[in-house]
């Protein structure tokens, strides 16, 4: 391997350990409310992205309540999906390039 080559590799490193300290985060919100007046709850659950955030320092969670009574509660967690697919296709863009300068040293 050239030098070339260990920096593209050194680079690529870099920038999947900042996507990790950098995750895509998701907010998932939890609706709790009467169904017909009934008595009966109903429960649903909706995600949607957050954006980014420091790994240790995540997005605010909802918390709130409508004037029908319904309470949404959040939570926040970490979109593993939409990373594994950052991370891949990092990995790509190495496993394409680090053959196309597999000559760059030599003169």
């Amino acid at each position: 391997m050239n030098a070339m080559q260990k920096q593209v590799l050194a680079g690529g490193a870099a920038v999947m350990l900042l996507m990790g300290l950098f995750p895509p985060w998701t907010k998932v919100t939890h609706e709790f409310g009467s169904v017909g007046g009934n008595g009966f709850f109903a429960h649903t659950e909706t995600e949607q992205p957050a954006g980014y955030s420091f790994l240790f320092d995540p997005p605010e969670p909802v918390k709130s309540s409508d004037s029908n009574g319904n309470i949404y509660h959040g939570s926040i967690k970490i979109d593993f999906n939409r990373l594994l697919l950052q991370w891949a296709m990092v990995a790509f863009v190495l496993v394409a390039a680090l053959p196309y300068l597999k000559d760059c040293d030599k003169k």
